[in-house]
């Protein structure tokens, strides 16, 4: 990175009197600077690292990735020159997820709200009866991820064992289950 501070930067982008940024005067995005993508290709290492932070899977690491880069070319003018660019590239990528998680929650409130249906006390009951039920299995972590949706390979992936064997860890953790919970 101090080869960076090396090069010649470009001035500061133009603010109203008010301090604000004057976006109308920002140079189109084809203006973008040389000096710019090296430094989106040095920090990139540790952009794919910061995104396992927020990620999942292995998948959704490289989408956040790609979202923070694609966002930093785009608006490449609303970073100033002489500023800690990881920390900027950082801000991109948290607004980001955030977004993404936004849209992903509101899409799944729309589906729950037809299919819901109003918990009395006694659901409260057996939900409490199976939360203390999955602590006390082995294997209770892969089968609540397995209930939430996550494949077993990207299971796999994340405890280091193969798609078979958690298969059959969490067909084991489910047996254990409706023996402890009497279904």
């Amino acid at each position: 990175m101090a080869k960076f501070g090396l090069m010649a930067l470009p001035t500061p982008r133009s603010t109203t009197t008010t301090g604000e940024t004057d976006m109308a005067n920002a140079p189109p995005i084809h203006a973008r600077p040389g000096w710019y993508d090296e430094l989106i290709k040095a920090h990139l290492p540790a952009i794919q690292k910061r995104s396992w932070i927020f990620a999942r899977s292995p998948h959704e690491a490289d989408d956040i990735v790609n979202d923070t880069v694609e966002h930093a070319l785009k608006h490449w003018h609303s970073y100033t020159p002489g500023r800690n660019f990881y920390g900027w590239c950082c801000l991109v990528m948290r607004a980001a997820v955030y977004k993404a998680r936004r849209k992903k929650r509101i899409s799944t409130e729309d589906t729950e709200a037809e299919i819901s249906i109003d918990a009395n006390q006694d659901a409260a009951t057996d939900l409490g009866v199976v939360r203390e039920a999955l602590a006390d299995i082995p294997d209770g972590g892969m089968l609540i991820e397995h209930a939430a949706g996550f494949d077993y390979s990207e299971i796999g992936e994340r405890f280091g064992v193969s798609r078979q064997r958690i298969e059959q860890r969490v067909k084991r953790a489910r047996n254990r289950l409706r023996k402890k919970v009497g279904g």
